[in-house]
């Protein structure tokens, strides 16, 4: 309710909030500022100041140091097991796993016409940029082989 009122008044007297700024970090405290419309800035506990911040669609700003110093790194689980899978690939390709089919053999006619890149002789059809497409999916896995036979 205090901030609301804080709120009202600034409207009232004709100065908005133009942002708020987390200006340090001492001893596991948080400071802020208010920076208003006209030119002032007030001091605020950085929770107050995040609070109003919200009330009036205003900014919250904070320094690289107090990020490097206090902020968390988010890891996205999902993407850190796919960036490990396409290490791990890296890790196993060969140049030969480029040249064809597994089992040996031309690859089909019809797949090096897909693979192709578009050019001004080769206009990509809409076969050409799905297989493109499921080429790159992430969902695509490297064969390897399971069998002497396989290997060969």
């Amino acid at each position: 309710m205090t901030h609301d009122l804080l709120r009202d008044v600034l409207g009232a007297v004709g100065v908005t909030l133009e942002r708020v700024e987390i200006v340090a970090l001492e001893g596991g405290i948080y400071f802020a500022e208010l920076v208003l419309s006209n030119g002032v800035h007030l001091d605020s506990r950085a929770s107050d100041a995040i609070a109003l911040a919200v009330r009036t669609g205003s900014p919250v700003l904070c320094s690289a140091e107090i990020v490097a110093l206090a902020g968390v790194e988010i890891v996205d689980v999902d993407q850190q097991a796919e960036v490990e899978r396409f290490r791990d690939f890296l890790d196993h390709v060969t140049p030969e796993d480029f040249l064809g089919p597994p089992g040996g053999g031309a690859p089909a006619a019809d797949a090096t016409a897909d693979a192709r890149p578009a050019s001004a002789g080769h206009l990509a059809t809409r076969r050409d940029v799905s297989r493109r497409a499921s080429l790159k999916s992430p969902s695509t896995r490297h064969s390897v082989a399971t069998t002497p036979q396989e290997a060969q």
